[in-house]
C-alpha cells in the first residue's frame, strides 16, 4: 500500500524502521499496539467514501466493539485518513477511475473489471473491492518474484518447496544445512526491489524483508535470529 499510495509518512516509517503501530496507538487513541496493528490492516482497504459503514463494522466488530461505537471509530478512520493522506488520495483516484471507466489497470499489468452491484434495494459500485483487489494483486506479483528467486537459489539443496500462503513461502527440508537455507530466504526477499526493478523498469519505493522460522512442523515454530553480516 506504501508504494502503491506513494504515501510520503508510510513510506518515511518503513524505510526509517519507525514503530508506526505504536505511534498509531497514541495518536488514533486506541487502547494497545496490537489493536492499532489489526486496525491498520484492516482500514487501509476501506475507502474515506465509505467511512460511516466502516465506522460501523467496527462497532460490531467482536474484536474492535468493546473500545468505542460507532462516533468513536468515525474519528479513528479520520484520523488516520489525515494522517496518510496519500492513501485517501489513492483511494479516490482508484474509485473515480473504476467508476467511470469500469476497470483498474495496475503497475504490473494486472487489469480488474467493476461494475456496480446491489446493495439493500440500490446499485452500487463495490468501492471496497476497488480500494482492495490492486493492492492484494500487487502483494501476489511480488511474492511471485520471491518465489522465483527462492527456486533459482535453492534448486540444487536438498529442500521441498510445500506451499506460498499470502506472504509466506513454506519449506521442507532434511537437511542440516536448514540454517544456510534460512540465510538465503531472507536474501531472496531482499532482493525482491531488485528483481522488481529489473521485471517491471520500476524503482520499489519501501524495502523488503522477512522472518524465519523453522521447526519440525507448522504448530513447533521457532523464529530464527540471523546475524546481519551473514546475509551480506
Amino acid at each position: 500500500m506504501a508504494h502503491l499510495s506513494k504515501d510520503a509518512t508510510a513510506i518515511q516509517e518503513i524505510n526509517e524502521d519507525l514503530d508506526f503501530h505504536t505511534d498509531n496507538q497514541g495518536k488514533f487513541k486506541l487502547p494497545s499496539r496490537l489493536i492499532a496493528k489489526k486496525f491498520l490492516f484492516r482500514n487501509i482497504y476501506c475507502p474515506l467514501s465509505i467511512i460511516d459503514r466502516t465506522a460501523y463494522a467496527f462497532s460490531v466488530d467482536n474484536e474492535f466493539k468493546h473500545i468505542g461505537n460507532r462516533k468513536f471509530w468515525t474519528t479513528v478512520i479520520e484520523k488516520f485518513y489525515d494522517k496518510y493522506t496519500g492513501i485517501r488520495e489513492y483511494h479516490t483516484k482508484l474509485i473515480q477511475t473504476a467508476t467511470t471507466t469500469g476497470k483498474v489497470v495496475s503497475e504490473t499489468g494486472r487489469i480488474y473489471l467493476f461494475e456496480p452491484k446491489q446493495y439493500k434495494g440500490t446499485w452500487e459500485w463495490p468501492v471496497s473491492d476497488v480500494a482492495n483487489y490492486p493492492v492484494q494483486g500487487f502483494s501476489a506479483d511480488l511474492m511471485s518474484l520471491a518465489r522465483v528467486s527462492a527456486f533459482r537459489r535453492l534448486k540444487d539443496s536438498d529442500v521441498l518447496f510445500i506451499n506460498s500462503v499470502h506472504d509466506s513461502i513454506v519449506i521442507d527440508t532434511r537437511s542440516k544445512q536448514w540454517y544456510n537455507i534460512s540465510i538465503e530466504m531472507k536474501k531472496v526477499f531482499r532482493d525482491v526491489p531488485l528483481n522488481f526493478k529489473r521485471i517491471y523498469g520500476k524503482e520499489l519505493l519501501v524495502p523488503m524483508d522477512c522472518d524465519v522460522k523453522v521447526g519440525c512442523n507448522w504448530y513447533w515454530l521457532h523464529n530464527i535470529n540471523i546475524k546481519e553480516e551473514e546475509i551480506q
